[in-house]
């Protein structure tokens, strides 16, 4: 279970299909996409090029504290899950 207080930032970097992030054109592959994290050593930096991508953050365990995550769309949809209670920042 979570630590009770746990303060969790999720730093996302979002770009959604009505144009294409020429950060990211096609890094990361073409087609839908999910991951489901469940500690702070399998978390990386996420990008895919053109597709859904679903990050499944509701098992993952972490201290107290902040951990940031990047992930990326070039082309497609974007969504992130965290469990109830966490706080998230988003920036685009």
């Amino acid at each position: 279970m979570m630590v009770v207080g746990l303060a969790l930032t999720v730093v996302l970097a979002l770009a959604v299909a009505t144009d294409w992030d020429l950060e990211v054109p096609l890094a990361g592959g073409v087609g839908d996409r999910t991951e489901r994290p469940a500690t702070p050593a399998e978390l990386r930096d996420y990008q895919l090029g053109a597709g859904d991508f679903l990050l499944d953050l509701r098992q993952l365990q972490v201290p107290p504290g902040t951990t940031t995550v990047d992930a990326r769309v070039g082309v497609g949809e974007l969504a992130v899950e965290v469990p109830d209670g966490i706080t998230v920042r988003v920036e685009r």
